[in-house]
């Protein structure tokens, strides 16, 4: 992955924001060629959903897209099954989950 390392040492700095006052975690997004910083909504319409900007969180989801999207899951159920699982399988899948994982792991003080 390019630029892994700057992404890393730039994406686990301290928040400048308490846990609680977030309506947002941070996340990393799988993208081409490079993994992307993206952001998961705790609260609000959109709460667990992965968004660009923490702004997103905030905004009401069009009724008629969702209920259009809900039309299609269905139809194409299986087809979504069938290619999360190979996704799954993948390295750079594996990595994400490693990394998101080291995300939200609550922080741990040293006592040494």
């Amino acid at each position: 992955m390019k630029f892994l390392k700057e992404l890393k040492d730039e994406f686990f700095d301290v928040d400048q924001l308490d846990e609680a006052q977030r309506a947002w975690k941070r996340v990393f997004k799988a993208g081409r060629p490079v993994l992307k910083r993206w952001y998961r909504c705790t609260s609000g319409p959109k709460k667990g959903k992965m968004v660009s900007t923490p702004r997103v969180c905030a905004t009401r989801k069009d009724p008629k897209k969702v209920r259009r999207g809900r039309v299609i899951a269905r139809r194409r159920k299986a087809v979504r099954i069938r290619k999360s699982k190979v996704t799954g399988r993948t390295a750079t899948h594996r990595m994400l989950v490693k990394m998101n994982k080291r995300l939200s792991a609550p922080n741990v003080q040293r006592t040494d």
